[in-house]
């Protein structure tokens, strides 16, 4: 059995047409003079600074949370996405049958211009695909409208401390 998303409402694998059709509907997004959508983001680019590692993990890294500390961010997120339209892409990263892998993103549809984004980095998991059967190997979860303020601070926002609060939501729990 696949494993199993919780949420208010699930779209498994959608178009490209229905990705953009969310993304129009992003309160930071415009249609350019060109037919693209563009869309404004707070935050510039990931750091190794907002990145954490379970310190049960075998990578030695300053940048670790308990085990405890990522079960209660995994409980607080599988709640806030419980009452939230969530988009799932799956698919293959790496093209070769033999070493590929499975991955499975699970993203707020509110944020879907970054599904759109991965539906293009993965390779298509074929016809025989079913969501409800699929297992993958790598499971991202990236809820970045889930306020955390018990995280450390995230680098390269902008905006005032009233802002960090809402930019500490760049949750993306890797599962």
């Amino acid at each position: 059995m696949g494993q199993q998303v919780n949420a208010a409402a699930v779209e498994w694998n959608p178009t490209a047409e229905r990705l953009r059709e969310l993304t129009e509907k992003m309160p930071n997004a415009s249609v350019t003079e060109f037919g693209n959508v563009n869309v404004r983001a707070r935050v510039d680019s990931r750091s190794t600074r907002s990145t954490f590692i379970v310190e049960d993990s075998t990578n030695a890294t300053k940048q670790t949370i308990t085990r405890a500390e990522f079960d209660r961010i995994a409980a607080e997120q599988d709640a806030y996405i419980a009452g939230t339209h969530m988009v799932v892409v799956d698919g293959y990263i790496g093209s070769d049958p033999q070493f590929r892998t499975r991955a499975r993103l699970v993203m707020e549809a509110a944020n879907a211009n970054v599904a759109g984004m991965q539906r293009q980095l993965y390779y298509p998991a074929g016809e025989d695909y079913d969501p409800q059967t699929w297992e993958p190997d790598t499971t991202v979860i990236y809820t970045p409208n889930l306020p955390a303020p018990r995280l450390p601070e995230r680098p390269g926002h902008r905006g005032g401390p009233e802002q960090q609060h809402h930019q500490g939501a760049q949750l993306r729990l890797l599962r």
